[in-house]
């Protein structure tokens, strides 16, 4: 049975049911996990379903609290759920019932079919984002330079389970630690963002496990909240199409401005134009353990 794991928290609930009946309709998920603080947990029981579960975060990660990385970040304290939702997302390869599950961003709506697994293979989709503290992060904690030359942060990753965990014991064996204490002990909280559980799993996959990894270009559109805002949004259907040339679309809740929210019609308009006179390149597969595609660096 495939697994989808969102872990959310009150700000997302508006497009919640957008984001489940998405990945219902156009992926094989069977079974959405919902993990949110465990002070929200009545907040989101009305999404509970025979397909929709909702758990409290510490149950993935027992022992572990906002409160504690809070602490841990000092000046970054602000951040603590940003951690947290990370943390949780690649914990969960210790308690999933099967060996494979998606973690899959709770702001993000799925529009056309997506396939997550195929011929034993992870389907992990390439992006452009470049943030060099993450492979420092990456290096500190496994000892393993960075292998892609493009990023994997795509708002969602299948997981390997059994590899994910053997990461993990890495991670234990050589920091003499728990593993989620040695990531934050490698981080030098110098900026807000500085480990990223897509990078790490997608370079430590195409490192330690190339012939269970593909990489595959998706077309996705970033700036949802621009185009249709974040607490009404239109229905699953008239998502589709108006985001009508892209697989997926994410509504992000950054800082807007009238200048980004013509920016993103414009980018929005532009490419469904491009997409629908195949203008721009089909999907297409890229093996794991090349580094052949230097033009996704930024």
């Amino acid at each position: 049975m495939m697994v989808a794991l969102l872990v959310a928290e009150n700000s997302v609930r508006p497009i919640l049911s957008r984001v489940i009946r998405g990945l219902l309709k156009w992926t094989n998920v069977q079974t959405v996990v919902l993990a949110v603080p465990a002070r929200q947990l009545k907040d989101f029981a009305y999404l509970k379903s025979p397909t929709t579960e909702v758990i409290p975060e510490n149950e993935i990660i027992p022992g572990y609290s906002l409160d504690y990385f809070a602490d841990r970040l000092g000046d970054r304290r602000a951040r603590a759920g940003w951690y947290l939702q990370q943390f949780a997302k690649i914990g969960f390869s210790r308690i999933a019932a099967d060996n494979q599950y998606v973690i899959w961003d709770a702001d993000t709506v799925a529009l056309r079919p997506i396939v997550f697994f195929e011929g034993g293979k992870l389907q992990i989709t390439m992006s452009k984002e470049y943030h060099q503290p993450y492979f420092a992060a990456l290096e500190k904690l496994i000892n393993q330079r960075r292998v892609l030359r493009f990023s994997a942060i795509s708002q969602y990753m299948p997981v390997d389970a059994s590899c994910t965990r053997k990461m993990l014991e890495k991670i234990e064996q050589i920091h003499c630690k728990p593993w989620i204490d040695a990531v934050l002990s490698v981080l030098p909280l110098q900026g807000d963002s500085e480990f990223s559980e897509y990078e790490t799993l997608a370079n430590y996959m195409a490192s330690e496990y190339p012939d269970r990894t593909q990489f595959v270009r998706k077309r996705w559109f970033r700036y949802g909240t621009d185009i249709c805002g974040h607490i009404n949004l239109p229905t699953n259907s008239e998502l589709e199409k108006i985001f009508r040339r892209y697989s997926y679309v994410s509504f992000e809740r950054h800082h807007h401005s009238r200048t980004k929210h013509a920016i993103a019609n414009a980018m929005l308009k532009v490419g469904n134009i491009l997409l629908s006179r195949h203008l721009i390149r089909d999907e297409r597969d890229a093996t794991a353990s090349t580094c052949q595609h230097s033009d996704q660096l930024r």
